[in-house]
Formats: C-alpha cells, sequence, structure tokens
C-alpha cells in the first residue's frame, strides 16, 4: 500500500503490518519516493489504532513518526485521515 503525497511523491510500506499492545492495532513502515520513482533518506512509522474510540465519522486516527534515516532527525505529526484518502480517491487500508 502506498500513501500519495501533493506534489507527486509516494509513501511506500517498506514492512508488514505488525500488531501493536494487545492486538488493539498495528504498525506499519513506509519509505518516501520522490517524484520520479527517487527513492529518499526519509522514514515514516505508522500506527493505527483498533479501538472503536479511534474512529470517528471522518475516519481512522492515525499518529505517524517520520525521521530522516541518517541523521535520526524526527517529526511526530497526529493527523486525520478518511480511510487513506487520496488525490481523487480512497484507499482501504
Amino acid at each position: 500500500m502506498s500513501r500519495c503525497v501533493e506534489g507527486g511523491g509516494t509513501w511506500h510500506g517498506s514492512s508488514k503490518r505488525k500488531p501493536v499492545g494487545n492486538h488493539e492495532g498495528y504498525r506499519q513502515g513506509f519509505e518516501y519516493w520522490a517524484p520520479g520513482d527517487q527513492k529518499t533518506v526519509w522514514i515514516m512509522e505508522e500506527f493505527v489504532s483498533s479501538l472503536e474510540a479511534a474512529t470517528d465519522a471522518r475516519g481512522v486516527k492515525v499518529v505517524c513518526e517520520v525521521y530522516h534515516s541518517l541523521t535520526g532527525a524526527r517529526i511526530l505529526s497526529l493527523y486525520d485521515i478518511p480511510r487513506f484518502k487520496a488525490f481523487g480517491g480512497t484507499v482501504q487500508a
């Protein structure tokens, strides 16, 4: 599964989904590929809860940790995605 981003790049799955906690969700790794299929040094860990409290009418709440694979610089963001809405459509998890 990939995630499209503004500007034409995509996050490509780099690992399988792995259960988190007592199967209360999962995590999955992604690598960022720039337009033109150029691999970059950016990595993302996506954490998705399967608990009902983590979902509302707009979709699933997801926490992502984005970091630079060479320096370890990290960015943590929390965002809503209505079932991983991509450009012009919806991608189901």
